[in-house]
């Protein structure tokens, strides 16, 4: 499963771009590698051109030109023209098939009425199960709503956990790599080696510079809120990293 650019690694990433750090630099500090990042921003520009930002101020909020913009607006195109995937039906024979399925018609039955495959209403079935569990719904509720076997239940609960738990370490990793580069980084930056409570406290603003709430920049620096809080008193309160001192 893919690293999510909302990750704590991710938030990292694209503020050291949007500070004016090349790509490498940023995804070093990150712990990640170049392409994962190239994946965030492209993620990122897609996104602020769904929101209505034009090419240009969606480059400019990225902090990001490269001629690589062009080839995914070109992309984005293409992609807005074609939604679903191009062995998917049409939205309105899947919405045929929920409704002949919810509505008490077996899963053959719905088949025939909408005209598809057993293998896509399978594919159906299993991501509104997915979608349903990722919402909060109860395992038991989803699989008696959708009129899921019970073994076949379990078998996608469990998978579910398990990719669940192989995203969190994913970002829990590069959350750690994230600290011991940003680590390094601060040390090359300054000419005198800094204490233990200057690099913290330095470790800290980045990482609230980043994004972060006080509560997520103190647990990955492995301190209590209570530390966090006594660092923002001393820059009076500030929720933002205090300028750098040249």
């Amino acid at each position: 499963m893919y690293l999510r650019s909302d990750s704590a690694a991710g938030v990292r990433f694209l503020a050291s771009v949007r500070e004016g750090r090349d790509l490498t630099r940023s995804a070093r500090a990150a712990g990640v590698g170049k392409q994962t990042g190239y994946r965030w921003l492209r993620e990122s520009f897609v996104a602020l051109r769904e929101q209505g930002l034009g090419v240009a101020e969606a480059q400019a909020s990225l902090g990001y030109f490269s001629p690589l913009v062009v080839r995914w607006e070109q992309q984005r195109a293409t992609s807005r023209r074609d939604r679903r995937h191009h062995l998917a039906v049409g939205e309105e024979v899947e919405d045929a098939f929920w409704a002949s399925f919810l509505g008490g018609a077996s899963l053959d039955a719905a088949c025939g009425a909408a005209g598809i495959s057993r293998a896509s209403a399978y594919r159906w079935w299993r991501r509104r199960f997915t979608a349903l569990r990722e919402q909060g719904v109860s395992a038991r509720a989803v699989a008696r709503q959708l009129r899921i076997p019970r073994e076949r239940s379990a078998v996608w609960e469990a998978e579910r956990r398990r990719a669940y738990e192989r995203a969190r370490r994913e970002r829990t990793a590069a959350e750690q790599r994230a600290v011991r580069e940003s680590a390094r980084h601060v040390e090359l930056l300054h000419a005198r080696p800094l204490s233990k409570t200057e690099l913290r406290d330095t470790r800290y603003w980045e990482l609230m510079r980043s994004g972060l709430t006080n509560t997520a920049a103190c647990r990955l620096l492995g301190v209590t809120r209570r530390t966090g809080v006594l660092i923002r008193t001393r820059a009076r309160h500030q929720s933002v990293a205090p300028a750098q001192q040249r």
